[in-house]
């Protein structure tokens, strides 16, 4: 993140570069048939706007979040608590007023409140997203489970709360129909009956997944218990912007779900030791996955 993300994500400063930038990616992702996304955005107010902008003018239907990050970042690339409260709801204003639904059409750009991921965000940061989810019903997103590292850090930040679910879940974070976390690869078996109870859909992203959280989402496993998955390619941490890469991701990662244990909680043996389910994720169950799978985490 050091050496590629943060630094290409402080060019956005530069309304300039956005433009340039951002255009190229929306019509990319046209080009590759994603008629639908969810952006992470960056810190910088301006160059979300910009993003929501050139969705709406090219007909892209988009759920934009400007990034959150008040921790744990570099000097160049960080906010305040402060400012990113503030800037956070600009920009939510920003979208309901120039992007508003009416009785003819809804609209196509959602703003969504994207805490980075737990490490990155103070507690007040966090507290403050909630208050802004509920005053303005929006939608959330952010990344959860998603490594051993992560989870960690986590662990030593919030040693009494340890897990990211149960501190989203403790600043108002869980919207029901309303929460997207990507990732999601090292969910405990109680977390994943929280999040089905609560209708919170994941994001899996199979490619990144195996990259750097070195492990797979077991998507029979979750959607056995309740909870909503849908595919994600992870364009930023990924080596495709293509669903269908996407998709052909999902399946080799559904045939080694076995190849490695991951602490489940109280069950620490990976799904399935004796498997109750008799299906597998097939291109046909990918593609599901890649788009009805995928407006469903949220409905």
């Amino acid at each position: 993140m050091n050496k590629v993300t943060f630094p290409n994500e402080a060019k956005c400063k530069d309304t300039s570069y956005a433009t340039m930038l951002y255009s190229r990616l929306v019509k990319r992702l046209l080009r590759n048939g994603t008629t639908t996304a969810l952006y992470f955005a960056t810190i910088h107010l301006e160059a979300s706007k910009i993003l929501a902008e050139i969705c709406s003018t090219i007909g892209q239907r988009a759920y934009v979040g400007k990034l959150n990050a008040d921790q744990l970042s570099p000097d160049y690339y960080i906010e305040t608590t402060s400012s990113s409260l503030a800037d956070t709801e600009k920009f939510i204003q920003y979208c309901r007023n120039e992007f508003p639904s009416n009785t003819n059409r809804t609209s196509i750009i959602h703003p969504v409140i994207t805490p980075r991921f737990i490490p990155t965000c103070s507690l007040p940061l966090l507290q403050g997203l909630g208050k802004l989810a509920t005053k303005y019903d929006c939608y959330v997103q952010s990344h959860a489970a998603e490594t051993v590292d992560q989870l960690t850090l986590v662990r030593q930040q919030y040693p009494e709360l340890e897990r990211d679910v149960a501190i989203f879940s403790s600043v108002g974070l869980l919207r029901p129909n309303k929460t997207v976390f990507a990732h999601c690869v090292h969910l405990h078996d109680e977390e994943i009956s929280i999040l089905a109870d609560q209708k919170i859909g994941i994001a899996a992203c199979p490619l990144s997944n195996i990259l750097y959280s070195r492990g797979v989402v077991p998507v029979q496993r979750y959607m056995q218990k309740g909870l909503r998955v849908g595919l994600g390619t992870d364009f930023g941490g990924g080596p495709s912007a293509g669903m269908l890469s996407a998709v052909r991701g999902a399946i080799l990662a559904d045939r080694t779900v076995e190849f490695a244990t991951i602490e489940r909680g109280e069950d620490i043996r990976h799904w399935p030791d004796n498997k109750e389910c008799n299906w597998d994720v097939d291109f046909v169950y990918g593609y599901y996955l890649a788009t009805v799978g995928f407006l469903c985490i949220w409905n």
